[in-house]
């Protein structure tokens, strides 16, 4: 007999791959076939875990890896045991075939020692989870954590649960036998703990969970799905079945700038050939457009319905670009044409797919134009081919979640492995309604003009891309109307930035140049602010709100000239926010440039990722002020 939790009476297999985010409905076939996860097993491999029991704790790992679809764009296992010491046993990137897969997990022997879950739990965080380790940013982040003992360490375990937890690790505690203590489980579990803890009398209970895995398969999760909506009846594989006959409006946005070969860009266009080839084309079903971008944004197929052969034909006739990588042009023609009320129809969902090898040429404007087309109800998918992609640039460019609308591959002959995965996530998303009771996070109940101000040259690169990723998802909580207008001005760069050889013909003077450079730093992107940011000639309204935001990383160059202009700044009422990364830099600093009082005007966080994951709490300081 075996006892059960309450949510035992769902099926433990069936509710628990529902909430590993695999999104399981009842169906006839067993495997994932669209899900993104990256999922690691925690086995307890201590001394009160005999030898036959520990094969059937691998024995349950394999008959739930089987209903998955292994690969780099659906679900990567990883399997770490754990006694005294931590042992990873293989990570994300180390298997790609089912079937080595399944002997590696068979292969596992068992060490011994006591129950260290807490270093477990720390471990998995660490390293499991890292880019050069398989993990992938975008896919969910799933532990599953089998254990049948108290930990060493209760409280260590229960700080790494809760630390995991912040990170947006789901974790499910699997506990077996009478010697687990329930209210550790309860600590290691995600919330809500009822759904995401389980309890079974020994290991040989684990193969009356393995059945409930054969009868499931993935539905299309998307935004506001009908109750009544049902995934097609006939075979899996066949994309026009999956989508039911559902009709959408795709356009395919083709990256063709200079990082691409010719071939690759044929190998592209074969690509979206095989792709629409899985869609049921026609007038009140699927209707397909193309759009390749570079310097500029060429809609080279417009949104229609065509034949199959019609289309075809179309494709394969389009020309070979150069030049720069202009995805957030392309983006806003999309919403602003492409999608516009006579191309489009209302009643279907309109569906973009971007495929790019390389980053953008502005990323601040393509964060921003794609959040505006996510707003619109336009579903984008993002396709990032190559070592050169930025992961953060195609997480932001793709709807939520990440890990339904983001892919990954190695290189161009690499999307043939991802067609006929594209074609089904691409059918099965609903119309999405954009319902005009929709709210913003924010309520701003007067006129702003709002100007975010950073150095890029003293932040550098890498923190500048993060700050401008973080100032996307502030502006994304502001309402989409005339309400607030928002700008930015970074590193000033003067036209005589480059010295040639006939520049300066005496010494003295080259160096007399050079000191010039000192004269960097925000002191004259703030003077900028206050000479012309918030004339009505740049945009800015009469009687509106003048508000400033500043990123501080270090202790400024021209410290007095910096909080000199912030002074007169504020002496012209612009409220002056300082968002302030780290702690290189003097408290005395923050307040001379922020308005009072400081413990509202000066935000503070430890790291650059930290501010880019807590960013609501930029917006929230920002709308308090209204």
């Amino acid at each position: 007999m075996v006892k059960m939790w309450p949510v035992f009476t769902l099926c433990f297999g069936f509710y628990l791959q529902i909430l590993l985010g695999v999104y399981l409905v009842e169906a006839k076939v067993s495997e994932c076939k669209e899900k993104v996860a990256d999922v690691v097993f925690v086995l307890d491999s201590s001394d009160s875990i005999w030898p036959t029991d520990f094969t059937k704790q691998l024995d349950f790992v394999k008959n739930v890896v089987n209903t998955f679809t292994i690969g780099p764009n659906n679900i990567q296992v990883g399997v770490v045991t754990f006694a005294t010491r931590i042992k990873p046993n293989f990570k994300f990137n180390t298997y790609k075939d089912k079937k080595q897969l399944l002997a590696a997990i068979n292969s596992i022997d068992r060490v011994d020692g006591g129950t260290n879950t807490g270093a477990a739990i720390q471990y998995v965080r660490e390293e499991m989870f890292k880019g050069e380790n398989g993990a992938r940013k975008w896919a969910a982040k799933i532990v599953v954590l089998i254990t049948d003992g108290f930990s060493q360490d209760t409280k260590k375990t229960l700080l790494e649960a809760s630390i995991a937890h912040s990170y947006d690790i789901k974790v499910f505690a699997i506990g077996v036998g009478g010697g687990v203590d329930s209210q550790e489980l309860d600590g290691i579990a995600s919330e809500p703990t009822e759904q995401h803890i389980f309890r079974v009398e020994n290991y040989k209970a684990l193969n009356h969970i393995k059945h409930s895995f054969t009868g499931t398969t993935c539905d299309i999760p998307v935004n506001d799905q009908a109750p009544n909506d049902k995934p097609g009846t006939g075979d899996p594989d066949d994309p026009k079945t999956t989508c039911g006959g559902k009709p959408a409006d795709v356009l395919f946005l083709l990256d063709s700038s200079s990082s691409i070969w010719k071939p690759d860009f044929q190998t592209q266009l074969e690509f979206v050939r095989q792709v629409v080839d899985k869609f049921d084309l026609g007038t009140n079903k699927t209707r397909v457009g193309v759009i390749t971008f570079s310097d500029g944004v060429h809609p080279v197929i417009p949104l229609d319905s065509y034949k199959q052969s019609e289309f075809n034909a179309k494709l394969m006739k389009i020309p070979y670009l150069t030049g720069g990588t202009s995805t957030a042009a392309a983006i806003k023609f999309v919403r602003r044409v492409g999608f516009s009320g006579d191309n489009s129809r209302p009643e279907v969902a309109r569906v973009a797919i971007v495929i790019t090898d390389g980053q953008s040429r502005h990323l601040f404007e393509t964060v921003e134009e794609s959040r505006q087309a996510h707003k619109e109800g336009i579903y984008v998918f993002a396709v990032g081919v190559g070592r050169d992609v930025d992961d953060e640039e195609m997480m932001s460019i793709a709807s939520d979640p990440d890990e339904n609308f983001v892919f990954r591959v190695d290189d161009y002959k690499g999307l043939a492995k991802i067609e006929k995965l594209l074609a089904v996530k691409t059918c099965g998303v609903q119309v999405k309604h954009v319902a005009l009771s929709d709210q913003p996070v924010c309520r701003i109940n007067r006129l702003t003009d709002l100007v975010f101000v950073m150095d890029s040259s003293s932040l550098g690169h890498d923190h500048t891309q993060i700050a401008s990723k973080t100032i996307a998802k502030i502006t994304s909580q502001f309402p989409n109307d005339i309400s607030i207008n928002t700008g930015i001005v970074k590193e000033k760069c003067p036209d005589d930035g480059y010295l040639d050889l006939n520049s300066y013909h005496r010494t003295n003077w080259f160096i007399n140049r050079l000191r010039t450079d000192d004269e960097a730093g925000l002191s004259p992107l703030l003077h900028h602010v206050r000479r012309h940011s918030f004339r009505t000639s740049n945009g800015a309204r009469r009687d509106s709100e003048k508000i400033a935001v500043l990123f501080v990383d270090s202790e400024l160059l021209r410290k007095d000239a910096a909080v000199l202009e912030a002074r007169r700044l504020k002496f012209q009422n612009v409220k002056i926010y300082t968002i302030a990364i780290g702690a290189t830099y003097s408290d005395r600093t923050l307040t001379e440039l922020s308005s009072y009082p400081d413990d509202h005007y000066v935000i503070r966080f430890p790291s650059y990722e930290v501010m880019l994951q807590e960013n609501r709490k930029i917006t929230d300081r920002i709308c308090q002020g209204h």
